[in-house]
């Protein structure tokens, strides 16, 4: 097999034809097993999965360790398990070491360009290294053919691989980083684009942040912005400001509310209900006659697992109760949009416990449900990161910990559609990419910590109208499939895609028959484009 670009997104499918895959199960060891190590790279990065048989944070609290022998000469580097290592990194103290020949240097994660994910625990992981470094003002290449150890460094831990040697893996240079397609401009399909940007106590009003942040919401142009953490300022002085920036033309304005200490809704829809849910916002919005629910939360950080959890429980209280009439008189199968800062650093099982509707204490917040108006569980929409192969929102400036992915946009995938996201990272864009959009390098790295994710958004009853001369109509079966997917139109079939929630092209094709084992169990749109220049776009259902 060949090396092939992965996306460090949380999202596995991508492994499944690594060039390097190795199965070592059922280890009789002391602590955690490293059940499956994989390896592939691109231009760019080294990338490494690993599969444990038990949930841990990577960043804390675990004895997990990288060695890397770059030059595949056991008489140079830090003498480990056979190899030595130029490059050695251990999770659990979010840093490590780069031995050269005359002494080490100590690295964290910066130093060599080290992505992970996901950023809540986890039994798998996947990890990405920069080929090209300088540390200390000496070059760290990956190049060539290197060896690698991975272990959990306790006694009689388990390591891979079980001998006295590292494994060998060698570059393939044929492979070229392709990145998830996005767009700054819109479809012609978007009916709402909303950013979310948690901007770091009140820094929004900060004067020599001023030029930056306006770059950056210019070339964004939304229609609703969800802050966080703006303590110190009102919804009208915040409203006001953004006129400034983002003027207001042809009858509109920017409509505002804030609800709680920090979390504020500009639109340029009216919004019609407010209401707080116990730490957290709810806002009604009435775009052009259609009511949206868009829920801004800002989640207690960092340790507080206990309190996370209770206000995802008092999240999906509301949610339930509305769905039931009990709350806001929300219109049926209105579309659902909870989005902002999760803090989620800790349990997987909380924003499981969000997307499915299992509230954990029901004594206190109720039953179970299913939260999508009772046709399944919510979406994670996990937008990408612009110039990199990942998927973080957060990153702090000469902090330990890792980028992590803390912004979240959930939804409801059966009454609203993605049709572009993406999370604006200015410092990995190309100068082409910042020119023709007035962005500057610096701009997303000074002005917040958190970094702003944009999404735009199709009402589906409007994607499938019949009435609409450009729409064809196709006859998808079966739906939910399997393996095959069968297409029939009367029109002239010149082109089919299909592409997962994210946006993500995932297949293409000509033939009405499609072969589709490879793809996961989920949710897909295909859209059908013809001859005549119509297009049809169904949501399709992969078992």
């Amino acid at each position: 097999m060949f090396a092939q670009q992965i996306i460090i997104d949380e999202r596995f499918e991508d492994w499944e034809t690594a060039p390097l895959q190795i199965d070592d199960k059922n280890d009789n060891i002391s602590g955690v097993d490293i059940e499956e190590l994989s390896v592939s790279n691109d231009e760019n990065y080294l990338y490494i999965q690993f599969v444990l048989d038990d949930e841990i944070q990577l960043q804390e609290d675990n004895f997990l360790s990288l060695y890397i022998d770059s030059d595949q000469n056991s008489n140079t580097g830090f003498s480990v398990e056979g190899v030595g290592a130029e490059i050695s990194f251990y999770f659990g103290d979010r840093s490590g070491f780069v031995n050269f020949s005359f002494g080490f240097e100590n690295i964290i994660h910066q130093d060599i360009g080290l992505l992970t994910a996901p950023t809540v625990s986890s039994d798998r992981f996947e990890i990405a290294i920069r080929r090209k470094n300088t540390v200390d003002g000496n070059q760290v290449d990956l190049d060539g053919s290197i060896d690698i150890v991975f272990e959990n460094d306790i006694y009689e831990g388990d390591k891979i691989p079980n001998t006295f040697t590292g494994i060998s893996y060698t570059f393939d240079d044929s492979v070229q980083a392709e990145l998830p397609s996005y767009t700054f401009s819109r479809s012609i399909d978007t009916d709402l684009r909303i950013v979310n940007y948690n901007v770091l106590r009140d820094d929004l009003f900060e004067p020599f942040l001023r030029n930056s942040y306006e770059r950056v919401l210019k070339a964004i142009d939304p229609d609703i912005i969800a802050f966080q953490e703006i303590y110190d300022n009102t919804s009208s002085q915040t409203a006001a400001l953004i006129e400034q920036m983002l003027p207001s033309t042809g009858g509109q304005q920017w409509y505002h509310e804030k609800v709680g200490a920090d979390l504020i809704l500009l639109s340029r829809y009216p919004i019609v209900d407010d209401r707080w849910v116990d730490g957290n916002a709810a806002f009604v919005v009435d775009v052009n006659g259609k009511e949206v629910l868009i829920i801004n939360v800002h989640f207690p950080c960092c340790d507080n697992n206990f309190e996370r959890q209770n206000e995802i429980n008092a999240l999906l209280r509301f949610l339930r109760e509305t769905q039931e009439g009990q709350e806001y008189p929300l219109e049926e199968n209105a579309p659902i949009l909870i989005v902002g800062d999760y803090n989620l650093v800790g349990f997987r099982s909380q924003i499981e416990s969000l997307l499915s509707g299992n509230i954990t204490d029901n004594n206190s917040y109720g039953p179970d449900f299913i939260p999508d108006w009772g046709k399944g569980p919510l979406t994670d929409l996990n937008p990408p990161l612009t110039g990199l192969p990942a998927t973080y929102t957060w990153r702090g400036e000469n902090s330990s910990f890792f980028p992590g992915r803390l912004d979240y946009i959930v939804y409801s995938s059966s009454s609203i559609f993605p049709v572009n996201s993406f999370v604006l990272h200015t410092e990995s864009l190309g100068q082409n990419a910042l020119s023709v959009n007035n962005l500057s390098q610096n701009d997303t790295r000074q002005n917040s910590d958190h970094l702003p994710m944009v999404s735009d958004w199709s009402f589906e009853e409007l994607i499938s109208s019949t009435d609409n001369p450009t729409t064809a109509s196709i006859n998808v079966w079966p739906n939910p499939f399997t393996e095959y997917l069968y297409i029939e139109s009367e029109e002239d079939i010149e082109l089919i895609q299909l592409f997962d929630l994210a946006g993500k092209l995932v297949y293409t094709g000509l033939d009405s028959t499609i072969k589709t084992s490879q793809l996961t169990s989920n949710t897909y749109i295909i859209k059908v484009l013809f001859t005549n220049g119509k297009t049809a776009i169904q949501k399709i259902i992969h078992e």
